[in-house]
């Protein structure tokens, strides 16, 4: 699979199904018939391309989206959200992240208070482990993916490592100056709950042990530790749904 490939099969699950959940099962189906080669292959690439919008001015743009409370773990989610939108929207945006407030997505939010984005929210993150899944149905081997990554001399990443300069958002003569179509149609001005908070209540997510959340995308939990921007996260990987055994990722 190549680079191509990779934004082509994407967008085949996005014309079958714009349901996330139903979108990651079709990607999970078809990677695990697929050579294993075209598996690992999925994987790279996603770490590959997802690199891309790992920077200082996304994360900051990510913030006024979510009003001021992106976390490490959110902005990780968001990053694989962007890749969904697909290869012209996602071009779009890491060329300069203030073009996010011309992404029709992304306008729909802003339209909305956060309490009204109910199974909508700007983030994917259990495409980061669809091929993990795969390739456990098609071996019997809960990390064999990132085993064959590391045979290729490719390590996996579970954390933003982003580029550029830091700054923050929090600073409206600076949010202005760099996101400045983003910064009129998301105010970190305005009287919400955080991100955090209107996230518990939504009931895709389910609640649980304290600061673990369950993913939408699958029936059981891909446990997640939300983490404050700066810090380190844990998780594991959950079980997909055509697994009949829990895939886990330890990190």
């Amino acid at each position: 699979m190549d680079v191509d490939e990779f934004w082509l099969f994407l967008q085949r699950s996005r014309e079958v199904t714009s349901d996330p959940d139903e979108r990651l099962r079709w990607l999970g189906v078809h990677l695990a018939r697929s050579p294993l080669s075209r598996i690992v292959d999925f994987q790279i690439l996603l770490n590959q391309i997802r690199r891309r919008s790992d920077t200082y001015d996304m994360w900051e743009a990510a913030n006024l989206i979510f009003g001021g409370d992106c976390s490490t773990d959110g902005f990780w989610y968001f990053q694989a959200w962007l890749i969904g939108l697909g290869r012209d929207t996602f071009d779009l945006v890491v060329t300069d992240p203030d073009n996010l407030a011309d992404v029709p997505e992304v306008r729909r939010l802003a339209e909305r208070s956060m309490r009204e984005w109910t199974g909508e929210w700007p983030e994917w993150e259990a495409l980061s482990y669809v091929a993990a899944g795969a390739y456990e149905e098609a071996t019997g081997e809960q990390e064999g993916v990132y085993d064959a990554m590391a045979r290729r001399g490719h390590r996996d990443q579970s954390d933003p490592h982003p580029t550029g300069l830091s700054w923050s958002s929090r600073n409206p003569t600076e949010a202005v100056r760099r996101l400045p179509r983003l910064s009129r149609i998301f105010s970190l001005g305005a009287s919400e709950p955080s991100c955090s908070s209107m996230r518990a209540l939504d009931p895709a997510v389910t609640p649980g042990i304290t600061g673990i959340l369950a993913c939408r995308a699958f029936p059981d939990p891909l446990f997640g530790m939300s983490t404050s921007r700066g810090s380190t996260s844990s998780r594991a990987v959950g079980r997909s749904p055509w697994l009949s055994t829990p895939a886990r990722r330890t990190l």
